[in-house]
């Protein structure tokens, strides 16, 4: 495989691999492979190739991207990245360069229960790529694990036959046999629209971002907000209980469960002692409450947006 398809708009990586090996034939699909990754084809993770310096060097173009655009436009790293710690964000930062290196994500570590069972299709998305493409294709943005609605329409998204998980050589295109929007396919709703609105456009300002952004807020400045929020207990620390009473009614008025979204106070490492790491969806569902409650507190809005929301909290 000398040259990857130019990708599409928003297309993750998958897809981009996917649609070559379409074109060369199925049969070739193993010596393909070795070609992207200089070695026999590794575990597929949805999240980026585990030789994303190998993949980008065999991508189509009057120039070749860098490792970390190509993971900034086509893998779902920059959605991880951004809430992950610097020490962590650094390491893999190191690892995207090197070409020896396979970039090693315990996704069922990262995401918790959130992991979808399939890869995810808009049908108005389909159908916007076969009027601009002819063909279909895998959206970056539809596979977020915990969205369920595409940011582009707002529509739900659906379930496809070909897992998010999938063997080491299935590598399949958004080709409709695979994507029937049937009522049984229909993405479970994880929380209400208002909140999946509001997650879903931090989170497309930090895919949508030419670099890779960070949205890291470390423990002491997740103290302090809360503090301010008025959960702050004797001592300067965070009266967990009262907190956490407020955090699982904010979720339950807007259709969501806390326990769906990780184990029994997995908040708490966000501001306490408690080793632990929370998953980026859990920093999301977080900063929100922490977002209106500071409305209440200061009388005065608090941006949405990633980029004054960051400022918001870390300056």
């Amino acid at each position: 495989m000398s040259e990857l398809p130019v990708p599409y708009p928003d297309e993750l990586w998958y897809s981009i691999v996917a649609r070559r090996l379409r074109d060369w034939g199925y049969l070739n699909r193993s010596a393909e492979l070795r070609s992207v990754y200089g070695s026999s084809a590794p575990t597929i993770n949805m999240v980026a190739p585990l030789r994303p310096r190998q993949f980008s060097a065999s991508s189509k173009g009057q120039s070749t991207p860098s490792t970390r655009v190509l993971a900034a436009r086509n893998t779902l790293l920059p959605y991880y990245l951004a809430f992950a710690s610097p020490s962590r964000r650094e390491a893999m930062l190191a690892v995207l360069e090197s070409p020896d290196v396979l970039v090693k994500l315990r996704l069922s570590a990262l995401t918790r229960r959130l992991v979808p069972a399939s890869l995810r299709f808009c049908r108005d998305c389909m159908d916007t790529d076969m009027m601009l493409f002819g063909e279909a294709y895998w959206h970056r943005s539809h596979q977020v694990p915990g969205m369920d609605h595409c940011p582009e329409h707002g529509l739900v998204l659906f379930e496809s036959s070909v897992p998010y998980q999938p063997a080491k050589l299935d590598y399949w295109t958004a080709h409709r046999s695979r994507c029937r929007a049937a009522p049984t396919s229909k993405t479970a709703a994880l929380m209400g629209r208002s909140l999946s609105k509001s997650i879903t456009q931090v989170v497309m300002s930090v895919l949508n971002s030419a670099e890779l952004i960070s949205l890291w807020i470390d423990r002491r400045r997740y103290a302090v907000l809360l503090a301010e929020c008025g959960y702050e207990a004797k001592g300067c620390r965070i009266a967990a209980t009262a907190f956490e009473a407020a955090f699982r009614e904010f979720l339950r008025q807007r259709r969501a469960d806390a326990d769906v979204f990780g184990c029994a106070g997995w908040w708490l490492p966000a501001f306490t002692g408690v080793s632990g790491e929370l998953t980026p969806m859990q920093h999301l569902l977080l900063r929100e409450f922490v977002r209106h409650r500071l409305i209440r507190v200061r009388r005065s809005h608090v941006p949405i947006n990633v980029v004054a929301a960051h400022a918001q909290f870390v300056t």
